[in-house]
């Protein structure tokens, strides 16, 4: 069957789903709405799972802080903390570990609506494992692109 890898993060302990803004057009914060867009990554495979054929498996994982130079465009403490902390973070070898295991492994042939870090199944924010919430976003995601996923 086939295999989805989504990259999330962490990070979605952080984030907060809110219909009335979901482009984050009101009191916008860089680190928010990258920790929502993660939350979101995890509803969207969970949903997913549950809408796809059973020969189509979707996970998502969590890389950990991978030297990948990502928010380097940013000015300020980001850059001052990358070159702290670069010589202790994963390379993207490192990071990219579980994605690449996630794609290929037979021991997960058949998982599938997951979370995953360090080729082990992980534990979420409850919000992510929230299916009503993860059916509401996928339906407006579907009204907002105007687009529907045939089953």
């Amino acid at each position: 069957g086939a295999r989805v890898v989504c990259v999330s993060s962490d990070a979605h302990y952080g984030g907060r789903v809110d219909f009335d803004d979901l482009d984050r057009t009101r009191g916008y914060f860089a680190y928010r709405a990258y920790a929502t867009s993660k939350l979101m990554n995890l509803l969207f495979v969970r949903e997913a799972a549950r809408r796809l054929p059973t020969s189509v498996a979707i996970n998502a994982q969590h890389p950990g802080v991978v030297a990948s130079g990502f928010g380097l465009g940013d000015r300020g403490l980001i850059n001052v903390w990358y070159s702290v902390t670069k010589p202790f973070l994963k390379s993207p070898t490192q990071g990219a570990d579980t994605s690449v295991w996630l794609a290929t492994a037979p021991e997960v042939d058949g998982v599938t609506g997951k979370y995953f870090c360090r080729r082990r199944e992980h534990g979420m924010l409850a919000a992510a494992r929230d299916d009503d919430l993860a059916r509401r976003l996928w339906e407006e995601s579907e009204r907002l692109t105007g687009m529907t996923l045939p089953v």
